[in-house]
């Protein structure tokens, strides 16, 4: 019974590796970190242009889930 389990879940991870490529993966782990980059360069063009006007530095806050996302992005790609 054991074995029948872990033939399923086998087939079902084949079955997302399938439909779900390394390509594609990759494609969007560059996305997330281009977004990451333009986001921080953004807020400094901001933030050289009219420091009184920042809203607490924002974009520095927003970069940081995003910069976590395409890193684990990056480590499950390479972990498949």
């Amino acid at each position: 019974m054991q074995q029948q389990h872990s033939q399923a879940f086998l087939t079902r991870e084949q079955q997302f590796n399938d439909r779900f490529p390394l390509s594609i993966v990759a494609i969007l782990a560059v996305v997330q970190m281009l977004t990451t980059f333009g986001i921080i360069a953004l807020e400094i063009c901001h933030i050289m242009i009219n420091i009184r006007l920042t809203n607490l530095f924002a974009g520095f806050w927003t970069s940081i889930p995003f910069t976590i996302l395409w890193i684990s992005m990056f480590a499950a790609g390479k972990s498949r």
